[in-house]
C-alpha cells in the first residue's frame, strides 16, 4: 500500500527539491530571528511596536487578542516567538522533528499575517508562499532528504515526527 507519510525518503535523491526549500525556508528563520537575540532585552518592546504599526489591517477578533492579551504578557510572547523561530530555523536546516517544525512554522508565520492583516493571495504577500512552502515540508516528511529525521525514521519507524 502506499504511504504518502514515507514516500518522499524511499529513493536517496527523489526529494531533493523539497529538502532544498526546507534548508532554506530554515536559513530564513534563522535570519528573522538573529535581528531578535541582537535586540536582547529591547526585543519585547520591539515587538509591541510593530504589533502597534500594523495594527490597523489585523481583523478585530487579533486586534482583541493583541490588546488584551499579547501587550500585558509582551515579555512571554516576545520570548516565546523567538524560541519558537530559532526552533523553525535549527529544526528545517537539520532536518530534525521537521513535520513538528513546519506546524510551529505555520503558526508563527499565521500570526504574523494577522498581525499585518494581509490578504492570503495577495500578489505581495510573500507570506503566504510561507504557508505553502510550510505545509509542504509537514505533510511530504522532508527532513527523511539530506536530513536528520531520515536516521531516526530507520529507528522508529512509527512515530510521525519524522
Amino acid at each position: 500500500m502506499y504511504n504518502v507519510w514515507n514516500r518522499i525518503g524511499d529513493e536517496p535523491l527523489a526529494g531533493w527539491p523539497v529538502a532544498l526549500l526546507r534548508i532554506s525556508l530554515g536559513v530564513l528563520f534563522l535570519r528573522a530571528v538573529w535581528g531578535k537575540i541582537q535586540a536582547g532585552a529591547q526585543w519585547p518592546e520591539n515587538m509591541v511596536s510593530f504589533l502597534h504599526n500594523v495594527y490597523g489591517g489585523a481583523p478585530a477578533f487579533y486586534r482583541s487578542f493583541v490588546d488584551n492579551v499579547v501587550v500585558p504578557n509582551a515579555p512571554l510572547f516576545a520570548w516565546a516567538v523567538l524560541a519558537g523561530e530559532l526552533y523553525v530555523g535549527i529544526a528545517l536546516v537539520l532536518g530534525l522533528t521537521t513535520r513538528l517544525a513546519g506546524l510551529v512554522g505555520l503558526m508563527l508565520v499565521a500570526n504574523f499575517m494577522l498581525a499585518k492583516g494581509r490578504d492570503f493571495w495577495l500578489p505581495t504577500n510573500n507570506d503566504s508562499l510561507f504557508v505553502l512552502i510550510l505545509l509542504t515540508i509537514t505533510f511530504c516528511g522532508a527532513g527523511r532528504v539530506w536530513g536528520l529525521d531520515q536516521v531516526l525514521a530507520k529507528r522508529w519507524r512509527r512515530i510521525l515526527l519524522w
